[in-house]
């Protein structure tokens, strides 16, 4: 990295480059105290960065499964205005957290797949077939952060053709 990350900027980039300085100062350094435990002080540092891109994660999963279920029960459901409500605030806080530094330990494959998952155990759950979704994850990271993000085209980007 030729520019030290700031931990304003992009808290995952420096948290991995704060846990590698501390480890690399561990290796190069005799003249320590034992007592200081630099091994997992590296370690909790670079679990902040971590439990950042695990939320950033978990938001996106919500978002996809709550978008998959609009998209199957339609905007009209009973449960859409409060689903879509809290598409927003979801959507507004991966605006906010998710930063460059995590895009390429994001697999929205994978999210996707977990979403479609979720939203056929509560289908089950409740009684209903199991929601229309395909297979592929139909949104990129840059989608899920813009500003102007629409539920309305994020809905008719995932049901199935008629």
């Amino acid at each position: 990295m030729s520019r030290s990350a700031s931990y304003d900027d992009d808290v995952f980039l420096w948290s991995a480059e704060q846990a590698r300085l501390i480890r690399a100062l561990k290796a190069g350094r005799r003249d320590l105290p034992n007592a200081l435990d630099l091994d997992n002080i590296a370690e909790e540092i670079e679990s902040v960065g971590r439990s950042d891109l695990h939320t950033v994660q978990s938001l996106l999963v919500q978002i996809f499964a709550h978008l998959i279920k609009l998209a199957d029960r339609g905007l009209g459901h009973g449960s859409a205005e409060h689903w879509s409500a809290e598409i927003l605030a979801l959507q507004r806080q991966i605006h906010r957290r998710c930063t460059p530094g995590m895009r390429q330990h994001i697999d929205l494959q994978a999210l996707w797949q977990d979403a479609r998952e979720d939203a056929a155990q509560l289908a089950d759950l409740a009684g209903a077939p199991e929601p229309a979704s395909g297979e592929t994850c139909p949104f990129s990271l840059d989608d899920m952060r813009d500003t102007a993000f629409s539920i309305r085209a994020a809905v008719d980007r995932i049901r199935p053709p008629a």
